[in-house]
């Protein structure tokens, strides 16, 4: 199974602090991807095997083509997953996603307290509130119109603020409450914007303190496979925070992801030594896997940081 992420739009109506894309940076960044970079080619989609697309951001609803976009990647019956902030999912909107073709949703949220919440994410308590509804009503939407709806998930941006673990079971609880069917967390990153305009969010060594915690309350209680993050992830997160070397061999992105970012394909954000190229070039599917192969191959020139756990599935271990 390979999935397409396609980054739709860079505006964003939310104001997370370690998020480069949020609503008080610059506007020059936010400019509308143009669709020309966004549609890959029927022939594309069938060289690159592509099973699942998945729209992210910015703040994907915000994007000026979203139906355009939706709609063309449902008419080749493709699941198509949405990751959004969940501000502007309510019911009504949920509704109109569905109709278009979208029939998955991923909504990040770092807190269920708006007390952790507002320190990671500069949103008004009356925001907070609304999007804890537009949750509710998707699981709602979801438990009685399965078909409609077939799955719904929560993403987790782990900072210093909510790596504990009384805030990690919180969220969890939380997502089994409501039967989401999945809840990821990933460590925040730091791209530049992070250290300059929130460093008190980022990841340390201070934190492997708190993973100890974590890693201790996972061991006596396990959760049901890929409903959330293994107890490999947390030890292989620990490692990393202490500078141990984790494998790049044992990246799981070589034929399960690919990123579509400005009009070029790509493995991830990070890796400068392989991509496939512009999205208006013809593949063939003997490119793809030489592509790939060429990828693997290379991977010793990576070095594992936090950011490498971003797009890998959930039950991925480095060790």
């Amino acid at each position: 199974m390979t999935e397409l992420i396609i980054d739709i739009s860079y505006k964003c109506n939310s104001n997370c602090k370690y998020c480069q894309w949020n609503s008080r940076n610059s506007q020059e960044k936010r400019t509308e991807i143009p669709l020309n970079q966004v549609l890959l080619s029927r022939e594309n989609l069938k060289s690159f095997d592509i099973s699942r697309i998945v729209l992210s951001g910015g703040e994907p609803t915000l994007a000026n083509h979203l139906k355009d976009i939706v709609t063309y990647y449902h008419s080749f019956l493709l699941p198509i997953r949405l990751i959004t902030n969940g501000i502007n999912l309510s019911l009504e909107k949920i509704k109109l996603l569905t109709k278009w073709g979208i029939n998955e949703f991923v909504i990040s949220i770092d807190a269920i307290s708006y007390d952790f919440y507002s320190m990671m994410r500069a949103n008004s308590k009356k925001i907070f509130q609304n999007t804890l509804q537009n949750i509710k009503n998707l699981a709602n939407f979801h438990i009685y119109h399965p078909k409609i709806v077939s799955y719904i998930g929560l993403i987790v941006v782990l900072t210093s603020i909510n790596c504990k673990w009384h805030i990690i079971n919180q969220i969890i609880s939380f997502a089994e409450k409501l039967k989401f069917n999945q809840v990821k967390f990933q460590p925040v990153f730091d791209d530049g914007y992070l250290s300059k305009n929130a460093p008190e969010l980022k990841l340390t060594l201070k934190n492997s303190l708190k993973l100890e915690e974590i890693i201790s309350n996972i061991k006596i209680k396990p959760f049901e496979l890929n409903f959330t993050n293994p107890l490999e992830f947390w030890m292989d997160l620990k490692k990393c925070l202490e500078g141990k070397n984790l494998s790049p061999q044992k990246c799981f992105l070589s034929n399960n992801v690919i990123l579509l970012h400005k009009g070029i394909l790509k493995f991830c954000f990070w890796c400068q030594h392989t991509r496939y190229g512009p999205i208006n070039h013809s593949y063939s599917h003997k490119d793809v896997l030489e592509i790939q192969k060429k990828f693997q191959n290379n991977l010793e020139k990576c070095h594992v940081a936090p950011q490498c756990f971003c797009l890998q599935p959930i039950n991925h271990t480095w060790s």
